[in-house]
């Protein structure tokens, strides 16, 4: 009994932290943001000063880390992606918006298709955004992980988008680095499959950096070969986390493109 309880307790866990104030009517529309490797749902968190109030923004927060510590972390991609996809199947009454950053884009990607297979009949999906990211199967889609924490602490300090300081803490620093090594460890599994055959009829907008050496040409161009719909792209100065400085662009950028 108390295995099975515990069991349930899981099956209940939301897969999503709400951002925005929450309301009692049906929203204009929902975007569900998809943390970067080793990021949190608080990254997000300043998203509710950048939308319209009619937008409800909902921010996944991945098993392993913050408020779901005790959780073990995914082991996959497409874990990842199989427990976000059954409660974004709840959020359908709105139209639906899936932005990932990074990691996040691969894993949105992956929602994106389950939500296509799950409700065939109509575009369950308003828009897919991807953030700082390769398409799938294209070069430098996986990071080698580094062989020590001292490694792998000095690539995330160069990239951004990590509280550097929470790594100086040893106690921090041990919930931290697990869950980041996870996230490389399924990333660089998830490179080496063959790219998902299936294309969602979901318009794909592709927002890259400048100056990002996780990324190329070829591979933003490549997500538009994920689609059935329409491929759009933006450029940004800055490097891999060019959104902490360029976010309210972004967020106008897609709240005029789709009319939300």
């Amino acid at each position: 009994m108390r295995q099975a309880s515990a069991t349930l307790r899981g099956a209940q866990v939301s897969p999503f932290r709400t951002i925005t104030p929450p309301r009692r009517s049906r929203p204009g529309a929902r975007v569900v943001c998809f943390p970067h490797a080793g990021g949190t749902a608080a990254f997000f968190r300043d998203w509710k000063y950048l939308v319209p109030s009619r937008i409800d923004v909902l921010a996944v927060r991945y098993p392993g880390r913050e408020d779901r510590i005790a959780e073990p972390p995914a082991q996959s991609v497409e874990e990842h992606a199989d427990a976000v996809t059954n409660g974004c199947c709840d959020l359908l009454d709105a139209p639906l918006i899936l932005f990932g950053h990074s990691m996040g884009a691969t894993i949105a990607h992956e929602v994106a298709l389950r939500l296509q297979q799950r409700v065939p009949e109509r575009a369950a999906v308003t828009a897919l955004l991807v953030s700082g990211r390769n398409a799938p199967g294209y070069a430098r889609q996986g990071r080698p992980l580094p062989a020590d924490d001292p490694q792998l602490i000095a690539e995330i300090t160069v990239m951004g988008g990590t509280d550097t300081r929470a790594l100086e803490n040893p106690e921090l620093r041990e919930l931290i680095l697990p869950a980041l090594r996870t996230d490389y460890r399924i990333l660089e599994r998830y490179a080496e499959k063959d790219p998902p055959a299936s294309k969602p009829g979901v318009p794909v907008v592709a927002y890259h950096e400048a100056d990002d050496a996780q990324l190329d040409d070829a591979g933003v161009r490549g997500w538009a070969e994920t689609t059935e719909a329409t491929f759009m792209s933006r450029r940004f100065s800055g490097g891999h986390f060019y959104l902490t400085d360029h976010v309210q662009a972004v967020v106008d950028d897609f709240v005029s493109r789709f009319g939300i």
